[in-house]
């Protein structure tokens, strides 16, 4: 009964969350790994190795969303295998927190509205978790039966790490605070147990240090491979061109009146730094490298944090994540209680007291630090919460406070059954939420056309023999009332709607695709193709272009507007540029 009223909350939660985050760049991955750009390969946000993998996959088997597919798999995975540890290890009263905090806010970021940041934070934590459990009970000599746990546990820790590297990064300092307690009460345990005729032997040991240092230079070469093909000609470029349209576009800068001689000496005028901060800087004639660089040089924002600034800033933060955090501190305050509470000796509670304050402390200094350089979205609040939670959870049971409950095999049979009704229900409900005319998941992950294509202003696009530029911010209307996550556009939908920039910009898919439209450059492509149309919301946005033009290419040139239509829930006007 305890097994049946878990999940029935499990998915009651499931049901009543919100999966409001933002997804574009999961839905940009998936269009550059999906193969319709006509050529690809690599991510830069995913190791090499994994981007490459997806994208034969894409070409093996083209119209599935791959990129989707195994975040779902890896997702629901996770899930149930941390859901199951936590139960077994901390007992059944602390997983309903645990869930709670997964089910609630992690869950639908995994699912009805995918984020790969949140995604590497569950799946590699599962693995983490995974292998943690059977360190500590290979250590304790009870490890029988469990040796699935190691090639599974470094599966989903490779594989979050191959996800989203840099998400990956963050739960190591708590799995090296776990792994710090696994080894303290062990040393803590044997003293205790010097006085007893006892046998010991280095094997378990061994096996411990060997899957360590497995783990270790896997991934060690995954990133050395990774470093290859991003020295690569093309692959390098782009990388080089990210990193510093990076530094413009997605961290602070300082305003133009503070460095108007500076930008001025390399050739920037107000207009160009307005559109370079903007992410409108797909012109490969101006905003090269070198000048991206420049810019970059002299408008990164570097100057401390002022105090009154940054408490103003914790406190926003504080208001908006304050459920986050909330729950995390009771799993938190659970865990410790139980751990003090629970049968061991008395220096082993102390010890995984401490260790536990030390992951509270964690959370909160790495929290403080994002917050101060500002890079602290949900995503990233998710990021660290998950690895913390989940630590929270096996210091519980390297304690014994959750007594390592053993299931009967009835109890098993019960789990597979709710686990597999789970997983069936989890895809129902993804298929009801991403399209309500897919029958199936598999109406979900193919990719036979749009979810809706009676918009005027997608028919008008995708119609016809013209070429259509878009601004980056007004391109994503496409995906949220069209597409949705889960679609993705044809590759001649593409070929004939182009961006203003964004972060493919200047990568070699991109570059083959616009050249094929006779958009090798769009900003001049707008002056000297005919067939191109400028697509806008906010007319204030197409002066800015038209003084771009102006000053770069053309000084008389000048727009109309050739048509408007009403459509997802605006007025947008189709420009035509030309020269006056």
């Amino acid at each position: 009964m305890g097994c049946l009223a878990f999940s029935a909350v499990v998915f009651a939660v499931f049901f009543m969350a919100d999966g409001g985050i933002d997804t574009d760049d999961d839905w940009t991955i998936a269009m550059v790994l999906g193969g319709n750009y006509g050529s690809g390969g690599n991510c830069l946000f995913l190791n090499s190795a994994l981007a490459c993998f997806i994208y034969q996959c894409g070409l093996a088997l083209p119209g599935v969303n791959w990129f989707t597919v195994f975040e779902l798999m890896g997702s629901v995975l996770s899930l149930a295998i941390v859901l199951y540890l936590s139960i077994r290890e901390a007992g059944l009263g602390f997983s309903f927190l645990l869930a709670f905090l997964l089910v609630r806010y992690v869950l639908p970021f995994c699912t009805f509205r995918s984020n790969y940041t949140v995604v590497t934070a569950l799946v590699a934590g599962a693995g983490f978790f995974l292998l943690l459990c059977w360190a500590k009970d290979k250590l304790a000599g009870c490890a029988e039966g469990q040796a699935w746990r190691v090639p599974v546990g470094l599966t989903l820790a490779v594989f979050g790490m191959c996800w989203r590297p840099l998400s990956f990064l963050l739960s190591l300092p708590f799995v090296a605070l776990a792994f710090a307690a696994v080894l303290v009460v062990d040393v803590l345990r044997r003293r205790e147990s010097l006085s007893k005729p006892r046998i010991r032997t280095k094997v378990p040991v061994a096996s411990v240090c060997a899957t360590g240092i497995a783990l270790a230079v896997v991934c060690g070469g995954l990133v050395v491979f990774d470093a290859y093909m991003w020295s690569q000609p093309g692959w390098s470029d782009w990388k080089q061109y990210h990193d510093a349209r990076s530094e413009l576009s997605d961290f602070p800068t300082k305003e133009y009146e503070e460095i108007r001689g500076e930008l001025s000496a390399v050739g920037v005028s107000e207009n160009d730094y307005r559109l370079v901060t903007s992410w409108a800087t797909n012109d490969p004639e101006f905003f090269t490298v070198e000048k991206m660089r420049q810019i970059a040089e002299v408008a990164a924002d570097e100057s401390p944090v002022p105090l009154d600034e940054y408490a103003s800033k914790l406190a926003s933060c504080a208001r908006e994540y304050a459920h986050h955090y909330a729950v995390w501190l009771l799993i938190c305050g659970v865990a410790f209680l139980r751990v003090l509470m629970s049968g061991a000796e008395s220096n082993v509670r102390r010890a995984v007291a401490v260790f536990l304050i030390l992951n509270v402390i964690g959370v909160l200094l790495i929290s403080a630090y994002f917050v101060y350089v500002g890079r602290f979205p949900l995503r990233v609040c998710l990021s660290i919460l998950v690895p913390s939670s989940l630590v929270s959870a096996f210091m519980v049971g390297c304690a014994g406070g959750g007594s390592v409950v053993q299931l009967r095999p009835a109890c098993r049979v019960l789990f597979a059954g709710l686990g597999t009704a789970g997983c069936l229900a989890l895809c129902l409900s993804i298929c009801s939420v991403a399209t309500a005319a897919a029958p199936s998941l598999w109406g979900v992950l193919r990719n036979p056309g749009p979810v809706s294509s009676e918009e005027p202003l997608y028919e008008l696009v995708s119609t016809g023999d013209n070429v259509f530029v878009w601004d980056v911010g007004e391109y994503y209307v496409i995906q949220d009332g069209v597409y949705g996550c889960r679609s993705l556009p044809s590759r001649d939908f593409m070929q004939s709607n182009l961006t203003l920039g964004g972060w493919t910009t200047h990568a070699p898919f991109r570059m083959d695709l616009e050249a094929r439209s006779g958009m090798g450059n769009p900003f001049r492509g707008l002056l000297e193709n005919p067939r191109a149309r400028y697509v806008a919301r906010d007319l204030g946005r197409a002066d800015q272009i038209c003084q771009y033009l102006r000053e770069h290419y053309s000084p008389t040139a000048s727009y109309e507007v050739v048509e408007q239509v009403e459509s997802f829930g605006d007025t947008y006007s189709i420009l035509r540029f030309s020269e006056v």
